[in-house]
């Protein structure tokens, strides 16, 4: 099992990254690295708190074409053949209680 953070400092969506890097666990932007048995870590609109979400939570907007899919969309297109757990994390959400809470859930 691997532990895979994405994110994007591009769009300020690097939350996730700023976790994995405190952790120790690998930063990544290509979901073709994601295996079963691994572990996404990744911020989710929408949330309150840190915890682990099920594919259908997971929301994305409208592809026009295959450069703007995104890892929940990517997910979904593979359920059934890749099984990966997701832990999400809200977009605001303070880095120090983050980190904790993921600590918490990989227990």
């Amino acid at each position: 099992m691997s532990i895979l953070c994405f994110g994007s400092k591009v769009s300020g969506d690097d939350l996730a990254w700023r976790v994995g890097d405190v952790l120790g666990f690998k930063n990544s932007n290509n979901v073709h690295e994601l295996k079963n048995g691994d572990v996404v870590v990744d911020v989710v609109w929408g949330l309150s708190d840190v915890r682990f979400v099920k594919l259908n939570e997971l929301k994305s907007h409208k592809a026009v074409s295959v450069h703007d899919f995104d890892l929940g969309t990517y997910l979904r297109l593979m359920k059934g053949i890749l099984k990966v757990k997701v832990i999400g994390i809200p977009k605001n959400y303070e880095l120090i209680n983050a980190v904790e809470k993921v600590k918490e859930l990989l227990e």
